[in-house]
């Protein structure tokens, strides 16, 4: 793999010769300059951070909840968010120290005021780091080789995972092709027809720069939190006596959810901290940004809504149906059957069939981590120019955006494929971060000779290291009750 990695970065003689040839100063402004009216709002990047975390992950969170307790788990959730924000604080942190490293190198003699204040005060321009390029800039190959296969590894099982959820439900609750809904049989010839399907839509909406789908993206926020709201207040209205068919909801408020139950926690750990990850995915929301100093609190709004979201209908849909064996959305497979209603209609097939909608937006976005990893992987210390050459960028896309949807037609099990993914999101979320924002600290310092960079505009602790153990023993104890406990 390194020989591989060695012959891609060579490139072309001419290649080498164009960068080798370009003044350090010029070569600055050109990748690294600040960018001035460019890239989407606040409220625009707010949207795609609450996109990013919103996946079809929290459709099982009901069923951790009902394990858990309805007290016990909004707690736990809400911890899980603390760290989550943490772990992004500490990528940006590492990604501003990295401009700052890489604008005293690229400076040389120059005393231009753009470069000298890009590192007085750290903080991201046009350049914007993959977290891979993070750990070889402050660790070496090694580290960056690690994160790689971890971080490619989860987001293979990740979207081969979206292409299955959505050819499930479409060929499950929705007869298409003309044939009937398969109910759940996956092997059946409508499952294969919807997963070609959703290459037909998917992978074009993949190629484009997530700049230019913003508007589809903000359109999908609202309806996430159209059928959240729609989820839980139907399902606590059946549970308080409103007759929505006689094979939807217990009729009463008869829960059967505990209030606390540490045992449950080793189900709602996972579930939780795969359902709110967002661990690799502050690069993309900061190359999408017009103002990139207002980027933590586009990371606090997307987190800090999933979770409101995420308690809501978790605690509700638990509350009112207590124990459920699948997604939560398959109890709604049979709301307003038996009643003469289009309004019931329309919500029972919005509810049933929102993991294959809310999959197709979330995908593309994904798609664009995954790919922009790796042509960093592959740029090395190029990777400045090579996230300007967008063809470069777009292929790149293409080609991660087909394998997992060939692999979902082909292999509708996925159970093994989804738990190795749960196990790696404790080391993308609760290993790397903190490890970067120390090696991050330390280079800093050797570098300029001074603690400058102790804190930036990033830094969520005021430069203290024990928030870096406290962050990494939770993601241990979390691993460990996980892998722990049975069945």
């Amino acid at each position: 793999m390194d020989s591989f990695l060695r012959w891609w970065r060579g490139g072309s003689r001419g290649e080498r010769r164009t960068i080798n040839t370009t003044p350090l100063p010029q070569r600055y402004e050109l990748y690294h300059r600040k960018r001035r009216n460019e890239g989407v709002s606040l409220i625009a990047a707010c949207c795609i951070a609450f996109n990013l975390v919103m996946g079809s992950g929290f459709l099982a969170l009901p069923a951790a909840v009902a394990r858990c307790g309805l007290i016990l788990s909004p707690i736990t959730m809400g911890v899980v968010c603390l760290v989550m924000l943490t772990s992004l604080a500490w990528e940006a942190e590492a990604m501003a120290r990295a401009e700052a490293l890489e604008a005293r190198v690229l400076r040389g003699s120059s005393s231009s005021p753009s470069l000298l204040s890009r590192v007085r005060r750290p903080s991201l321009s046009d350049r914007t780091f993959e977290v891979c390029e993070l750990c070889r800039i402050f660790c070496g190959k090694k580290l960056e080789m690690a994160y790689a296969g971890t971080f490619l590894l989860y987001y293979l099982a990740t979207l081969w995972a979206y292409a299955f959820v959505f050819a499930e439900a479409l060929s499950t609750f929705a007869p298409l092709f003309g044939h009937k809904a398969c109910k759940h049989d996956v092997a059946c010839a409508t499952y294969r027809k919807c997963t070609f399907v959703f290459g037909m839509l998917a992978v074009p909406l993949s190629i484009l720069e997530p700049g230019e789908q913003i508007m589809f993206q903000m359109v999908m926020s609202v309806m996430r939190v159209v059928i959240v709201v729609l989820m839980a207040s139907t399902a606590l209205l059946s549970a308080y006596g409103v007759d929505f068919g006689p094979g939807f909801g217990p009729g009463a408020a008869t829960s059967t959810a505990p209030l606390v139950r540490f045992a449950g926690l080793g189900r709602l750990l996972p579930a939780t901290v795969f359902a709110q990850n967002m661990g690799g995915q502050v690069p993309l929301v900061a190359r999408e940004m017009r103002d990139r100093d207002d980027l933590n609190k586009a990371l606090f709004a997307g987190l800090a809504g999933s979770f409101v979201l995420y308690s809501v209908l978790a605690v509700s849909v638990a509350y009112s149906f207590g124990s459920i064996a699948k997604a939560a959305n398959c109890q709604w497979d049979a709301f307003g059957v038996g009643i003469e209603s289009s309004l019931y209609n329309v919500i029972r097939w919005l509810v049933v069939l929102f993991p294959a909608v809310d999959v197709f937006s979330v995908y593309p976005l994904n798609v664009s981590i995954a790919a922009d990893t790796l042509v960093t992987l592959f740029a090395g210390d190029r990777a400045d120019r090579a996230q300007r050459q967008v063809g470069y960028r777009r292929a790149m896309r293409a080609c991660v955006a087909l394998p997992p949807i060939i692999g979902a037609g082909c292999m509708a099990n996925l159970t093994a494929i989804v738990d190795m993914a749960g196990v790696l999101v404790f080391g993308i979320c609760c290993g790397f971060p903190p490890l970067l924002s120390v090696l991050g600290k330390n280079k800093c310092r050797a570098a300029f000779g001074d603690g400058r960079l102790d804190t930036t505009r990033y830094t969520p602790d005021g430069g203290r290291t024990w928030p870096k153990y406290a962050v990494a023993a939770f993601g241990t104890v979390a691993f460990v009750i996980a892998v722990g406990t049975p069945g």
